[in-house]
């Protein structure tokens, strides 16, 4: 006959491996959610990263920019070019200055696959942006 001995053996081998497995199960779970988390901030680092390369980018060319006679000397060139390209000549009218409405303005897109840059009139609705600002393709920089 088994003792009781024997049995109290038997009840504490059975909740250990109970008690085992469960920790066991936790245990696992916890590092498949951890390797998860590690590599979602993994792949946020890079973002980050990218974004502040971006910005240093930018910001070395807007101080590049000012110090070489502000943003003046970019809108003149501009004009410029706009003015070359149209064969030299641009006359503006009284009447083209009333067609612009008060919510009228230029976007600046620079295609960052061919380094075009685009001027494009729009309004306040923003809903000429949509296929800008919609697109999968993320090669225009606004």
């Amino acid at each position: 006959m088994i003792d009781v001995f024997s049995i109290a053996l038997i009840i504490l081998l059975a909740a250990g491996v109970a008690a085992f497995s469960y920790l066991a199960y936790f245990w696992f779970a916890y590092r498949i959610k951890t390797k998860e988390l590690d590599e979602l901030l993994a792949v946020v680092l890079e973002d980050v990263q990218a974004a502040d390369a971006a910005f240093q980018d930018y910001k070395k060319s807007s101080d590049l920019l000012h110090s070489k006679g502000g943003s003046d000397k970019y809108l003149s060139t501009l004009i410029t070019v706009i003015t070359k390209k149209l064969d030299g000549e641009v006359v503006l009218t009284a009447d083209d200055f009333k067609r612009v409405a008060l919510d009228d303005y230029v976007t600046l897109y620079i295609d960052t696959s061919t380094y075009d840059i685009v001027l494009r009139t729009q309004n306040s609705d923003m809903s000429d942006l949509s296929s800008y600002l919609n697109s999968k393709d993320e090669d225009i920089f606004h």
